[in-house]
């Protein structure tokens, strides 16, 4: 399983999401450039715990896939 997914949610922003460990993922926002397609920018990682994402400013949408991607290593829900 890959280590890192790319996440594109309700409001069109990407984020690229790491798993870190059993408690945490690494959530980066993707700016795409268009004068480059290949080149994108990411924003300072942020380590939040994963029982703790309802505290970050993230869509409800993204903290749901957050979780699944993240259960998918742990064998969580």
């Amino acid at each position: 399983m890959e280590n890192e997914i790319y996440i594109i949610d309700e409001y069109d922003k990407e984020h690229r999401v790491r798993y870190l460990d059993k408690d945490r993922v690494i959530v980066q926002t993707v700016t795409r450039y268009t004068a480059d397609s290949g080149t994108l920018g990411l924003s300072m990682p942020a380590k939040p715990l994963v029982t703790d994402l309802d505290s970050w400013p993230y869509s409800a949408g993204l903290r749901e896939k957050i979780l699944q991607f993240h259960s998918g290593f742990t064998g969580t829900k």
